[in-house]
Parts: structure tokens; C-alpha cells; sequence
């Protein structure tokens, strides 16, 4: 088949570790396919990983880099120790495709199962060679962790080849920045010095014509690009194949950039922390960094970067539910409608209850609340007659001969406040301490953290910090640092760590107004109880009976099932069904039992109807709690249709009783789960009138079930 035609637009899809190292046949089987037929996509992998970054093979190939520094035979084993897990992993995902090859594709296999052993080999050579010469330079290290990245691809490239029929192809990019500087460290090393973040600019363009090369297969691409000039950790991070991907984009001039992980998107909050956090739809690039910075692994600062030079939408979303929409990051501050890839459209009532107002959605509220933990806050206080320029330099220049970064800096002309991560070494802390009461007295506070409120719209809203300080105040938490201005779009402040839980969640609640379950739970509570409680206005009652993302004109609830005339008809058929059933059979028993021979098993069909009913009422518990209603009574229809289709088709009193059982099956689930769906579907007010609807359906279903069933039966026959 052709995979991708010119008119096609291009996407980036840039796949985690984890995602690939668990959840391979949903991305290669599910993921990848779906996108094909509208648009050309490039895939970017980063190293397989296992449930944490700490088992990943980047992690191991970085556990190599530390024995290989060490001379010795214990250390030379463990080498060779972690290179060979490395490999086995790989070549474990590869032999099971076997059982999908075919003769081309078994020689593909072969081929895979060769480069993979190779590359392990050649990096195993690497490592000793190092060890033993005792030389382990930027570079070499760079080469060590790029092999993560190479043998993802190998797999990723299979996967799609051998499994899905999909032709892919492995782009290796571990020599790119040669290509484009040339080879010669001094003149890299001055290019990267002269062009500063465009370098990666300079990139992009030939990955683009790299991966654009008019084949008809996938391109697999290494999230490892190239060997830096000062080793690749020390120019980027972790965050390379992020970057990687970015860079891709930019140079396909994609329609969008995806970054796939195991969460919906970004929240408003840590939902392990905060479990009424919401997720975002959409959030600016701005503030997408001030996440990243404060403690929310979003995105890295020079993806953002590359991004938003070339205009690229970013999108984040979840491999195990790729049908979601995710959240956009925007590379405008103001971002105006474009074309992006067509996914869900995120709902009006959705938006509401995550704070966006008015035609244009500009969000009314702060956009999200995030921490960073494990600081210490330093105080130090001049006791010189000096001049407050001079103070604060000698203050950086201790600092930044120890190569700390203060996280938080807040400053008056005699004194300067710094919140800075716990130095892991005690000497390392002593020291710093001792070199700064040269300069004045200095006070340590440790075990803190730091919470930062965050918002585009925040830059132009006045009130904000009084409802965030006076939420803290009420909660009777102390703050020991507060910094604004320097981001006109975030409030961050200190806190002690036993109290940063309890902040985070009071503000959540109050500055970005999103209740918390027990606040929901008692909105509830006052609704049963608004007889005895003093009267309310108008507004307030309503803001009690609504539920948290319910459209203030429809009633609609964002999450749940669509309220529609054609839904609540649906249900209500299905109550009349289940509820009619019984009397159906029992009308036109007799001709079904004479059609099979069997007069005297009529009874079987009603009885067998009530077993399956009986049976199946325990069970769609547990399938509701599992699936959700809405799968659940789908289901429950289904099994229903499928009973009564064999009931009537079959020749024999067996079969027709088989199918009895199996409609009393899905008739538990039809009658049952009407209850707990109309739960989701409307606002508290509307839930009576529709049990009220459910009670009616199912004494007609009662009442006119026997004369119904007779009529039909003769009418047009009981097989129907």
C-alpha cells in the first residue's frame, strides 16, 4: 500500500521509554495506522524503558559510563554485565515478532536481530577501550548513549514491518552535527559558541531533508541527534528526544508536533497530590515553561523554543488513550485558530469547568498550580557598609564558583533571600555557608519547597495574589519567600515541605477556583439540606445544584454521556425491553415450543430468561466500576441482541433456551444500569424526572408486554 502521498501533511510523533518499552503493540498496531491515511508521519524514539526512567537503558548505558571509569576486574563485569541485559532486552521484543514473519520478512528479522547484536558489540568495545586507556571524553560518552536510541528504532521499525505490513525505515542521526559543521571539534565548538540556540535551527533544516526523502516508508528516527560539540547531556539533558522531535517538526514544517506518554496531559495540578486536578485543553508556551522550571515535567525549553520560532502546534497525549485530545501547547501567547490535526473537539462545558470564559476562551483564572521539592533557603544579611551592587556580586560570584543555580532570588540593598537545591554532599553545604558569612550573617532553613501559581492571564488580573496569600492565611500555613515580577505570569513562594501538600490543594481550590471532592460532596450535602439552612440567593442555589463542569444552558456534564432526545430515548427502550421481555415470551411461548417440537419445555423459556437475569445482575457491578456505564449497557445490548437472534434462529428447544439465558444477560444490564447512567446525564435536578421516566417505561413494559407479544406474533411471526 502507499503510506503517504505530497498533499499529505506532516506530523511528529515522538514516543517515550516507557511507552514503547509496555505498550509497543498499541503504538505500532493502533497508534501509528490511524494517522497514516490522512497525513505523513515521522516517528522519534527515545530509549526503551521499563515502568521508570531508573531501569531504562539510558540509565544503564549511564551506569556503564560510571564503571568504565573505574580500572578493574569487578567493574569490567559489570560492563559487560549491563551491555548483554541491554541486549537481550532488545533481541527479546524482536524474536517475538517471529511468529508474524513471513519469507521476506524472516530475512528482515534476521537482518535486525545482526545490526542490534553489532551495535551492542561495538559500544561493549567502547567502554573497555576507554577503561583501559583511561580517557572517557564528552564524545565517548555521547556515542555510549546513543545506543539506547538506535536499538529502539531497530525494534520500533520491525515492529511496523514485520507485524503490521507497514514499510518502515531507521534514520540514525548520530552523525548529523558533522554533516552540518563539519567534523573538526574547534570549528563545531566555534559554531556553537557563534549561532547559540539557532545551531539547533541549523540542524532542523537537514533533519528535515534527511527524513523527507520521497520513500514509501515510515521514517524511524533516532531521538539521539549527533555527537555536540561539548557532549550532548552537558548542551540539553534528558530532554534531547524531545528536542530531537522539536527539531524534526520544524524542519518538515509540520501540521503539529505529539509527544506521547502515559498521562492525559498536563494538569492543573499533581493529581497525586491534588485529586480534583483537572486536565488542561489548551496552555500557552509560556506557560508551558514556567511548569517545566517549577517543578511539572511538561517539556523541555528549547523544544519550546524551536516550536514557537516556527509557528508548530505541540500536542501531549496518552498512549493508552490515543481516541483523547490531549493538551495543546500554542506557540503564540494569544494563539489565534490554525490548522491542527483533527482530533475531539474539546466541549464548551469542558472548557467552562477549567476556567475559560467568552467567545474567545481566554481563561479567566490562574492556569495551573505545581512544586518543587527538596530546597533550601538561605538568608544572608550584609553587616558591611557597603554597596548593595558590590553585596549581591559577591553573593553570585560564591555561588557560581560552587556551580549552584538559585531556583527563587528575592533581594532588598542589605539583604538577599535564595531558595536553592539541597546540595547532596554535607561538605559541599558547609562550605557554601562558610563562604557566605564572609559576607554577612546567613541563616539556613532546610526541607523546602516551593510552590509556584502559574497563568497567562494572570499578567493583566488584579486580585490574584490577595486570593492566593489569603487562602495560605486561612489555612494558616507561613510563607518564608514570595517572588513576582521577574515572570509577569507566575506567583511563586516558599513554604515549609510538611505544609506544601496543604498549600498546594488550598490555592487549587480557591485561586483556580476548582473544588476539592469533600467541597463537592458538600455543595450535596447543603442541596438535601437547603430547607433548613438560611436562604440563598438565586445564584448561589444554582451554583449548588450544578455539577462541577455542567453547561450552564444545556445542563450537560463535561465526561459524561451526551443528554440528547435520542439517548434518553434509547435508554428508555431498552428499560421497555427488559422489562416486556418476559411477557413477550410468555405470550407467543406456546407457538415457539410447538415450532420446535418441544410442547412441553415451554417453560424453559421463561425460566432460562430469570437465570441468566439473576446471574448477570452481581456482575455488571463490577463491569460498570471497570468500563463505565456507558460501555457497560452498550454491552449489556449487545449481549441481549445477540440472545435473541439466537433464540430465533435456532431449530431445537436447546438452543432457543441457550438463547434465553443469554438475553436474561444482557436484560439485567439494561434494566439495571439505567439507574446508575442517569446519574451521569444531567444536573441534580433533572435525575428525578428521569427516574420518574424510567418507572413509567417499565410499568408499560409490564402492562402491555403479553398483548403486545401475542400481536406480533401473530403478525409477523414469533421468530421476530
Amino acid at each position: 500500500m502507499t503510506i503517504r502521498s505530497e498533499p499529505k501533511p506532516w506530523v511528529v510523533q515522538k514516543y517515550g521509554g516507557t511507552s514503547l518499552g509496555k505498550l509497543l503493540d498499541k503504538v505500532c498496531g493502533t497508534i501509528i495506522p490511524s494517522y497514516l491515511e490522512k497525513y505523513n508521519v515521522a516517528v522519534v524514539c527515545s530509549a526503551l524503558s521499563g515502568t521508570t526512567k531508573a531501569s531504562g537503558t539510558t540509565s544503564r548505558l549511564l551506569d556503564c559510563l560510571q564503571y568504565a571509569e573505574v580500572v578493574g576486574v569487578e567493574s569490567i563485569n559489570c560492563v559487560n554485565a549491563a551491555i548483554d541485559s541491554i541486549r537481550d532486552a532488545h533481541l527479546d521484543k524482536l524474536h517475538s515478532f517471529r511468529a508474524y514473519s513471513r519469507d521476506t520478512s524472516d530475512l528482515l528479522l534476521n537482518e535486525t536481530v545482526v545490526r542490534v547484536v553489532n551495535d551492542c558489540e561495538e559500544i561493549r568495545k567502547l567502554l573497555l577501550a576507554a577503561q583501559v586507556v583511561g580517557d572517557l571524553s564528552p564524545r565517548t560518552k555521547d556515542r555510549v548513549l546513543s545506543l539506547g536510541e538506535r536499538l529502539a528504532c531497530h525494534v520500533v521499525a520491525a515492529a511496523l514491518n514485520i507485524k503490521e505490513g507497514i514499510p518502515a525505515r531507521v534514520v540514525n542521526l548520530d552523525n548529523i552535527v558533522a554533516e552540518v559543521f563539519g567534523k573538526s571539534l574547534p570549528e563545531q565548538e566555534a559554531e556553537f559558541e557563534r549561532l547559540g540556540t539557532s545551531f539547533y535551527h541549523r540542524l532542523s533544516q537537514k533533519i528535515g531533508s534527511i527524513v523527507s526523502e520521497p520513500t514509501d516508508s515510515v521514517p524511524i528516527i533516532t531521538g539521539f541527534f549527533g555527537l555536540m560539540p561539548n557532549s550532548l547531556l552537558w548542551c540539553v539533558g534528558r530532554g534531547y528526544s524531545d528536542l530531537c522531535g522539536a527539531m524534526c517538526a520544524a524542519g518538515l514544517t509540520a501540521i503539529e508536533y505529539q509527544i506521547w506518554k502515559e498521562v492525559d496531559g498536563i494538569f492543573t495540578a499533581d493529581p497525586r497530590k491534588v485529586p480534583s486536578a483537572r486536565v488542561l485543553a489548551t496552555v500557552t508556551a509560556e506557560e508551558a515553561a514556567e511548569l517545566t522550571f517549577f517543578g511539572s515535567e511538561v517539556i523541555h525549553p528549547l523544544t519550546m523554543e524551536q516550536l514557537c520560532k516556527s509557528g508548530i502546534v505541540l500536542r501531549l497525549k496518552n498512549v493508552l488513550s490515543p481516541s483523547g485530545s490531549g493538551t495543546v501547547i500554542y506557540p503564540e501567547t494569544d494563539p489565534q485558530v490554525k490548522e491542527t490535526v483533527q482530533e475531539h473537539p474539546t466541549g464548551v462545558s469542558f472548557m467552562l469547568s477549567n476556567g475559560y470564559h467568552g467567545k474567545s476562551q481566554s481563561r479567566r483564572r490562574p492556569t495551573a498550580i505545581t512544586s518543587k521539592d527538596g530546597l533550601t533557603l538561605i538568608n544572608v544579611a550584609c553587616n558591611r557598609i557597603t554597596r548593595s551592587q558590590s553585596f549581591l556580586t559577591s553573593v553570585f560570584s560564591q555561588l557560581e564558583r560552587k556551580g549552584i543555580v538559585p531556583d527563587l532570588v528575592t533581594t532588598s540593598e542589605r539583604h538577599v533571600s535564595l531558595a536553592i537545591q539541597a546540595p547532596g554532599d554535607f561538605v559541599v553545604g558547609n562550605r557554601i555557608v562558610r563562604d557566605l558569612q564572609k559576607l554577612g550573617s546567613v541563616t539556613i532553613l532546610e526541607n523546602m519547597n516551593i510552590v509556584s501559581v502559574i497563568g497567562q492571564r494572570m499578567r493583566n488580573m488584579v486580585g490574584t495574589a490577595n486570593e492566593i496569600f489569603s487562602a495560605l492565611a486561612s489555612a494558616k500555613i507561613n510563607i518564608y519567600l514570595i517572588s513576582q515580577g521577574a515572570s509577569e505570569i507566575n506567583i511563586s513562594f516558599v513554604v515549609k515541605a510538611e505544609d506544601s501538600m496543604q498549600a498546594i490543594n488550598v490555592v487549587h481550590a480557591r485561586a483556580l477556583q476548582i473544588p476539592t471532592h469533600l467541597e463537592q460532596e458538600n455543595n450535596f450535602i447543603k442541596v438535601c439540606n437547603r430547607r433548613q439552612a438560611l436562604p440563598m440567593t438565586v445564584p448561589e442555589q444554582k451554583a449548588l445544584l450544578e455539577r462541577p463542569g455542567q453547561d450552564e444552558e444545556t445542563g450537560e456534564v463535561a465526561g459524561g454521556l451526551l443528554v440528547g432526545k435520542w439517548v434518553i430515548g434509547s435508554l428508555l427502550l431498552a428499560c421497555f425491553l427488559a422489562s416486556a421481555d418476559e411477557l413477550f415470551v410468555l405470550a407467543c411461548g406456546s407457538d415457539i415450543a410447538s415450532a420446535l417440537h418441544a410442547s412441553s419445555s415451554a417453560s424453559w423459556l421463561i425460566t432460562g430468561y430469570n437465570l441468566g437475569y439473576v446471574l448477570a445482575l452481581p456482575i455488571y457491578g463490577q463491569i460498570c466500576d471497570l468500563t463505565g456505564p456507558k460501555k457497560a449497557i452498550l454491552m449489556a445490548l449487545a449481549v441481549y441482541g445477540s440472545g435473541c437472534l439466537m433464540t430465533g434462529v435456532s431449530h431445537t428447544i436447546y438452543i432457543a433456551v441457550a438463547g434465553r439465558i443469554i438475553s436474561g444477560f444482557g436484560g439485567a444490564g439494561m434494566n439495571e444500569l439505567v439507574s446508575v447512567v442517569i446519574n451521569d446525564i444531567g444536573s441534580i435536578q433533572r435525575v428525578a424526572m428521569l427516574r420518574s421516566y424510567v418507572t413509567t417505561v417499565s410499568i408499560l413494559g409490564v402492562v402491555c408486554g403479553a398483548p403486545l407479544g401475542a400481536f406480533l406474533s401473530g403478525w409477523i411471526g414469533w421468530q421476530w
